[in-house]
């Protein structure tokens, strides 16, 4: 059977915690969702490889979940293993000319020996590196990076990221594992921050999910136990004691009343995973 057969080859890698059927919504910031098969926290990056071929071997499905990402995990939770990074993938180096995050870092870590208004909004930013990189880069990330390090087919690689090289192309199957930003950027940088944890729509072209909510007179609705943040639009809040099934219900009764009212056509931005008790799959 893969999943045993798994916890026993991660037994095998050094530096590996498991913990089989953890319950997500103990580490999603919704604090809502079923329990993984396996869940394992890794603390560098040999052991990030040694779990990779670990599930590879064992033909488990894995991914990486990013301290403070947004998932929502359906009630019947996951199959497969959940990689967390730790330890190691937490670190900030400074240099005279660089600032090496680790993917796992929190922007808010950033020291305060970083000064100027490019620091001050990185350190306003929520969630990690890794969250930020695997909601999509900003076409301005190269004037101010210089390079990506990553794991790839078993392999860790340090690719060049400038003006003149753009971003690389990176696999679906790619973990970051460090950034490395100039410690002088450029003037005029400005990056878009990631959306606030909760944040249940994507963008608009035209507009905004927060004013077409308003505009539908649905911004301050209420299911159940969750409600619509009243300071924060389109950003979703647990009352506590909820459940994924609610909440999805919820985006959806949201989605089909602004389509009716506005014509707007809202797109959950928070990946919905798993499935519902007793029919959990991949």
């Amino acid at each position: 059977m893969p999943i045993p057969d798994l916890v026993t080859a991660l037994a095998q890698v050094s530096d590996v915690r498991v913990r089989t059927e953890e319950p997500l919504r103990r580490h999603l910031p919704l604090r809502v969702g079923g329990p993984v098969q396996v869940w394992a926290i890794l603390q560098h990056t040999e052991a990030l490889l040694g779990a990779l071929r670990a599930a590879r071997t064992c033909k488990v499905t894995w991914r990486v979940h990013w301290p403070f990402s947004d998932w929502l995990v359906r009630d019947g939770g996951l199959t497969g293993v959940v990689f967390r990074l730790g330890l190691e993938f937490e670190s900030i180096a400074l240099e005279d000319g660089a600032v090496h995050l680790g993917s796992a870092a929190l922007w808010s870590a950033l020291p305060s020996s970083l000064d100027g208004h490019f620091w001050d909004d990185l350190r306003t930013w929520p969630g990690t590196v890794g969250g930020w990189l695997a909601n999509g880069i900003d076409i301005e990330l190269p004037d101010c990076c210089t390079a990506i390090t990553v794991a790839q087919g078993g392999k860790v690689r340090t690719l060049p990221v400038g003006p003149n090289t753009g971003w690389p192309a990176l696999s679906k199957t790619a973990i970051p594992l460090r950034l490395t930003l100039c410690r002088n950027p450029p003037p005029k940088v400005g990056l878009l921050p990631p959306p606030p944890p909760g944040t249940l729509f994507k963008d608009l072209k035209d507009s905004t999910p927060g004013r077409e909510l308003e505009r539908a007179g649905v911004a301050d609705i209420r299911l159940r136990k969750w409600r619509l943040a009243h300071d924060a639009p389109g950003c979703v809040v647990h009352l506590g004691g909820g459940s994924c099934k609610d909440v999805l219900m919820l985006a959806n009764g949201l989605r089909h009343r602004v389509h009716k009212l506005r014509g707007a056509n809202l797109e959950i931005r928070i990946p919905v995973l798993g499935n519902e008790p007793g029919r959990r799959r991949q």
